[in-house]
């Protein structure tokens, strides 16, 4: 997607909740609220989390549940979606927004506080709930990599007009990696190395990890250096706060943080899926996350979901994202293919809202061409 792209919005969003939202190509501003009442931000995105958790509670069972429940939940996330919506925008200023968000495809998002954008309602709030009238039904929400601390790359624009990633020339091989923790039904019954193998793919696959924990670390350097396309986790990963970094859990017995994972001796120019809960864990901003410390690394984007995701349902996503992935399409189509496939059936899980990405939202595996 180009600069010139008028489908992409550039969103900088205040610790206050204020908004600046500016369509890529033209002029105007999307007006939103010049005074957002902190009181009323906080409560609003308060609600949009309770509604979110109540989702992903839900979302683990999601077919067993009748349909009242999950309409009931949908309609939670439908109020507090379009709350959080009017708190940003302001009653008056509801429709430009509702209707620059609908012309939307692509929204980067920058700024001190991260909001769950996918989950913005821009439907009315009087009838039922229905997935297509949530924001990220029709758009895929990115956040910029800042490679200042990259000297070989430099500084990078996740919009910048040559950045279609291709490395391999004609005929050659995709070179891919897979990392599983094997404590995973997905894993145990190879059902998410399948999605690979079942379209070609031979993946490099990382063995177990012993003591020292160097050398261990040295071992993990080397299968990321090795797998220079695409890497893939399947693992368990644990959210960071303030005072513990995230985590992944690359096999069943070793688990890695951030900042061991900024301190690698590596520099790889692929796209990491890390298909694990709080794979993203986007908190207040995307700093220090799992995500970011890969993306540190040269990565050009790195896919996840920003919450809990259950293992079943994580393993159907990854077979649509790399349906969608692998005969083409750039890293952020192919989320967005992904959920609005997984939409079209009768009573969708709603957890394909929950995928995001760091990095640049025209990342492909396609063959190098002119921009």
């Amino acid at each position: 997607m180009s600069r010139r792209d008028p489908s992409t919005l550039i969103a900088t969003v205040l610790a206050n909740g204020r908004c600046f939202v500016q369509k890529i190509g033209r002029t105007a501003t999307v007006r939103t609220r010049q005074n957002v009442d902190s009181v009323d931000f906080e409560a609003a995105m308060e609600d949009v989390g309770l509604a979110i958790r109540r989702m992903i509670v839900a979302g683990q069972d999601w077919a067993d549940r009748g349909h009242d429940e999950r309409q009931r939940t949908l309609d939670r996330l439908r109020d507090a979606g379009f709350d959080l919506l009017t708190t940003i925008a302001h009653e008056d200023n509801r429709v430009g927004f509702v209707e620059a968000l609908r012309n939307t495809r692509y929204m980067q998002v920058a700024g001190e506080r991260n909001i769950p954008w996918e989950f913005l309602y821009l439907g009315s709030r009087d009838k039922p709930a229905s997935l297509e009238n949530f924001f990220g039904a029709q758009a895929v929400v990115g956040h910029p990599i800042d490679r200042q601390d990259v000297p070989k790359l430099g500084a990078a624009n996740s919009l910048r007009q040559d950045s279609v990633f291709a490395r391999r020339p004609a005929g050659q091989p995709l070179i891919s990696g897979l990392a599983e923790d094997l404590t995973l039904d997905s894993a145990k019954s190879a059902a998410e190395a399948a999605v690979l193998t079942n379209r070609g793919l031979a993946p490099i696959r990382l063995g177990p990890l012993h003591p020292p924990r160097r050398a261990a670390l040295d071992t993990f350097g080397s299968f990321l250096n090795e797998a220079t396309d695409l890497v893939h986790f399947n693992c368990h990963a644990i959210a960071g706060s303030r005072v513990r970094p995230s985590a992944i859990s690359v096999t069943d017995s070793f688990t890695i943080n951030e900042t061991e994972i900024a301190d690698l001796s590596i520099e790889i120019d692929a796209v990491v899926v890390l298909n694990c809960c709080h794979g993203i864990a986007l908190r207040r901003d995307t700093r220090d996350t799992v995500a970011t410390a890969f993306a540190g690394r040269g990565v050009r984007a790195v896919v996840g979901p920003t919450n809990e995701v259950a293992d079943d349902y994580a393993t159907v996503w990854a077979d649509h994202f790399y349906g969608a992935f692998l005969s083409g399409q750039p890293v952020g189509a192919a989320i967005l293919s992904a959920r609005q496939a997984l939409f079209t059936a009768p009573g969708a899980n709603p957890m394909a809202l929950l995928y995001a990405f760091v990095g640049e939202y025209d990342a492909s595996l396609e063959e190098e061409r002119a921009a």
